[in-house]
């Protein structure tokens, strides 16, 4: 944690604390309009002023901070921008091909902890490259500017971010979509609720705003149109900050639908609209919308939903109106009531909602679906609910899901409990219901933190086995997947498959290239083995050509992009990742079942 550096270390020349404004060695150094940060060398600490000035002496290494957070450490010398000062290692991509190269980087097993309806998920081992490091701290500066635009310098002064922050640690070493996320960075979960501090810009924002301030423009290809396999087809179009706008799918049956998308500066949306063609006949004759009114952490307090038929576009048959609050009114929604009109007479016809409570360290301990009478008022407390408990280092242990209450609250008909431990190098996961079925699923890290092993044993009771799962995991020496295998076990004699179920990873230097998924059955002469190979093929950019996964074939058009940056982010989110789960995902122990 960085020391509190009180503003009395400012004075009007900027002098540092300690030091004489006579001494004239010391030299004067500007952070380009960077101004509220904290700095400190061998010799100087204070503050950047509003124009991004700060002082060190000849030959010393200076540290930059906000708060308890530290953005760099760098040889202080006369002139920095931001841009340089987060990429002193020239680590930060300069062509579309580094930018994609970065984003598919193996950063970590991301596992969710659970098969269940859970939040939770944890991410294992890996190192953030760069462009996620930088992402993730300009997200911060964004938020504390006084008028969150990058483009005319940062001034955290007027808020005093640095005083008011001393006490606050970030850790910035996250995936950049992770880092943005209330539900796995709790030191920003703090920061935003107890500083009121939002910050609402989707994962592209802050990337985008860092390389507009140096001219920086990365041209590239992107994917704008016509990704078919064998059974639909889809065609997306983009704005100008890479977002989908409108996507437009052709199913093989004939059935066709299009999406229409409106967001606000900060990429949340507000709006959506469907148009389907129920009849196959070519017309939309269908369509849904949906409208939100946004806080300012772009979370909704509103949204209405409308449902229109056979043609008609003016008159709804069906609205909904939703109705959504948060902690302390931020990010962290602890109701939401839907009221149904089904068709659309002007009265609600049914109430659907949840009542959701956090600890103090903002963890999820319980969401609960009451029985609302018309008027949004609770009959009934409970008609089903999930109850979390967490450790002291906020970890999850913890979780039961109960259904089906009577009306005072009381005598759930179905639980779920599921129990989580932790030791230095592994996780151990008991997922059971109260009929006595169990699962067991263990997961052994390496003491460089890499999972190497797992296991998922299916109970009928306390001693009695009825199936088994047992997988490990090899890495390349790059840190990359290199395979997983599974040995299944029919350890209740019930006649379930028995065999070894594999994945294979073939890398070249976009990413992936090769998947080799193979079913090795327990038989005489390897009688029933089958073996599926997934292709993808990148362009000279490292752009998606094609990919052909398992049964499906899809191949891409694209255009070339002055300022790609955000379009190249917002295709590895929200399209390629998506689209191709691949990794950690085919090598999680629930994934055989």
């Amino acid at each position: 944690m960085k020391p509190y550096i009180p503003y009395l270390c400012l004075a009007t020349a900027l002098t540092g604390c300690g030091s004489s404004s006579e001494d004239s060695s010391v030299l004067t150094g500007k952070l380009s309009n960077i101004g509220g940060l904290g700095y400190t060398t061998k010799t100087q600490s204070g503050v950047t002023s509003l124009t991004g000035e700060y002082q060190y002496n000849k030959g010393e290494t200076i540290t930059f901070s906000l708060g308890g957070s530290e953005i760099a450490t760098v040889a202080a010398k006369p002139n920095y921008d931001l841009f340089d000062l987060l990429d002193t290692d020239s680590t930060l991509p300069k062509t579309a091909l580094d930018l994609r190269t970065q984003l598919r980087a193996f950063d970590g097993f991301r596992t969710e902890l659970l098969p269940t309806r859970l939040d939770a998920n944890e991410r294992i081992g890996g190192q953030a490259s760069g462009i996620h490091l930088a992402s993730n701290k300009v997200r911060v500066l964004l938020a504390v500017d006084e008028d969150h635009d990058l483009s005319n310098g940062i001034n955290a002064i007027a808020g005093d971010w640095h005083n008011r922050l001393a006490e606050q640690t970030l850790d910035f070493n996250k995936p950049l979509d992770e880092f943005k996320s209330h539900r796995t960075n709790l030191a920003l979960k703090q920061i935003q609720h107890e500083f009121e501090l939002p910050m609402p810009y989707d994962f592209s924002y802050p990337v985008v705003a860092l390389y507009a301030s140096k001219n920086i423009a990365i041209s590239g290809k992107t994917i704008t149109a016509s990704n078919e396999n064998n059974y639909d087809q889809y065609q997306y179009q983009k704005n100008d900050d890479g977002r989908v706008e409108s996507s437009t799918i052709l199913y093989n049956n004939g059935y066709k639908k299009l999406v229409e998308s409106e967001y606000d500066e900060f990429g949340s949306l507000i709006s959506q609209i469907e148009h389907s063609d129920t009849n196959y006949d070519g017309n939309y004759d269908k369509k849904n919308t949906i409208d939100y009114t946004n806080n300012a952490y772009g979370q909704p307090i509103k949204s209405i939903r409308s449902r229109y038929e056979n043609g008609d576009e003016e008159n709804p048959v069906h609205n909904t109106e939703s109705l959504y609050s948060y902690m302390n009114g931020r990010v962290y929604q602890n109701s939401y009531t839907r009221f149904i009109d089904s068709d659309n007479d002007g009265n609600v016809n049914s109430v659907y909602g949840t009542r959701t409570n956090y600890d103090d360290a903002f963890n999820l301990v319980s969401d609960i679906t009451p029985i609302f009478a018309l008027d949004g008022t609770i009959l009934y407390p409970v008609s089903n609910q999930k109850l979390q408990g967490f450790d002291s280092e906020n970890r999850l242990i913890s979780s039961t899901y109960q259904s089906n209450f009577d009306e005072l609250g009381n005598n759930p008909a179905y639980t779920k409990p599921v129990t989580i431990s932790y030791d230095d190098l592994s996780r151990t996961i008991i997922d059971g219901n109260q009929s006595g079925f169990h699962s067991i699923i263990t997961m052994t890290l390496s003491d460089t933190g890499k999972l190497v092993s797992s296991s998922l044993e299916d109970m009928s009771d306390a001693t009695s086995s009825l199936y088994l799962y047992n997988t490990t995991y090899a890495y390349d020496d790059q840190g990359r997947f290199d395979y997983c295998s599974s040995q299944v076990i029919d350890s209740g004699k019930n006649g379930r498959w028995e065999g070894e179920i594999r994945s294979e990873f073939e890398w070249n230097d976009y990413g992936i290239n090769k998947i080799i998924y193979k079913s090795l059955p327990k038989s005489e002469n390897n009688e029933g083995y089958t073996e599926t190979t997934a292709d993808i093929q990148y362009g000279e950019e490292g752009e998606w050509i094609s990919i052909n996964i398992y049964r499906d074939s899809y191949n891409y058009s694209y255009e070339t992009v002055d300022n790609a940056l955000g379009h190249i982010i917002t295709d590895f989110y929200e399209i390629e990742r998506n689209q191709l789960s691949i990794s950690s995902q085919l090598c999680q122990t629930n994934s055989a079942r």
